[in-house]
């Protein structure tokens, strides 16, 4: 299966509504809506879960708006955590500004956390065995990138002045 997100568009190739997260059955050739508003997506590690981040779209296209990490469960369809992220100004119609504004939610390898950049441009992890969070400390600037050491122990964060390494908190399996 692959997911992917879905902006309808007008005759000049304009966005007319936020995005939805679609996952599209390769063998069956057939797409299914999961949820809407959401604006990014990654898969867990073994494929049961999708992390996402979601705008509630009021009071306007421009914001601001409240954006949310939320997991979703792929055999019940439930979406079984809410994390505020507080609020982000971005017009929801211009795809570019979306994607400078927002990372995508990170996967550690062994599926344990999640890494997400909450609308202030901090770190933090979310812990998937009892849904708690922590910050992370990056000294007030902004987050620029999250990659995950391949063993899942250690999360590697940049902002533009410097590179943070942070051993992941142990437990969780």
């Amino acid at each position: 299966a692959l997911l992917y997100l879905h902006q309808p568009l007008n005759d000049s190739e304009r966005p007319t509504a936020p995005p939805e997260l679609w996952r599209w059955e390769v063998l069956a050739v057939a797409g299914t809506r999961l949820l809407p508003d959401v604006v990014a997506a990654a898969w867990s590690p073994r494929g049961a879960q999708i992390a996402f981040l979601f705008l509630a779209l009021e009071p306007s296209p421009e914001g601001p708006h409240a954006l949310t990490l939320g997991l979703y469960q792929l055999g019940s369809g439930e979406v079984f955590a809410r994390v505020p992220l507080g609020e982000i100004a971005v017009d929801y119609r211009n795809p570019d500004a979306l994607h400078q504004t927002l990372l995508p939610p990170s996967w550690s390898p062994n599926g344990n956390y999640v890494a997400y950049r909450n609308s202030a441009g901090q770190a933090g992890l979310l812990m998937r065995h009892d849904l708690s969070t922590y910050e992370l400390p990056t000294g007030g600037a902004p987050v620029t990138g999250m990659r995950w050491s391949p063993d899942g122990r250690r999360l590697a964060v940049s902002t533009a002045e410097r590179l943070w390494l942070f051993v992941a908190p142990c437990g969780g399996e």
